[in-house]
């Protein structure tokens, strides 16, 4: 853990040296959000509100909990959805992995799995072709989404100044 932060402090000490700027990533809870111009995109605050709101009304099946903590400390959330949510292990179902933000810069892939989410969640149980479908996904598999793997480069990258953003 302490490996990361130092190879984190030499970057930025390399960065600072080749801007002339001394760029600091936000702390674990900073407000950190996107420019006007982007304000679509969910901040780390605004889609762990979404979630938790959408584990709370679909909590028969999806579960929401942390696969551990970012080097600065933030929450790296997982998304359980199933038709037996609260089972360890369901032998015989096959499971998926889906995640995002592998890179500070990636963005939309944490959008795309926070509408897979929504997908799966909200066209359960309906009637028509697309709820049948998702009702069969659900029932007959187990779904893994982590939304963001690299919170802190998210962060790093939303406070960097602009003008040195590349």
């Amino acid at each position: 853990r302490g490996g990361h932060r130092s190879v984190l402090a030499t970057a930025l000490i390399g960065a600072s040296l080749l801007t002339g700027t001394l760029v600091a990533p936000a702390l674990a809870g900073s407000p950190v959000d996107y420019p006007e111009a982007d304000a679509g995109y969910h901040s780390f605050a605004e889609l762990r509100d979404e979630i938790l709101a959408l584990e709370a009304a679909h909590a028969d099946i999806l579960d929401i909990s942390s696969i551990g903590e970012s080097a600065e400390g933030r929450p790296l959330y997982i998304a359980k959805i199933s038709d037996d949510v609260a089972a360890p292990v369901q032998p015989g179902e096959a499971e998926v992995l889906f995640d995002g933000l592998h890179h500070a810069r990636e963005h939309l892939t944490v959008e795309m799995t926070l509408h897979l989410l929504h997908l799966l969640v909200g066209r359960y149980g309906e009637e028509g072709e697309l709820g049948e479908r998702v009702t069969a996904i659900v029932d007959g598999r187990v779904t893994w989404i982590v939304f963001m793997l690299n919170p802190d480069g998210w962060v790093f990258d939303l406070s960097a100044p602009a003008a040195k953003r590349v």
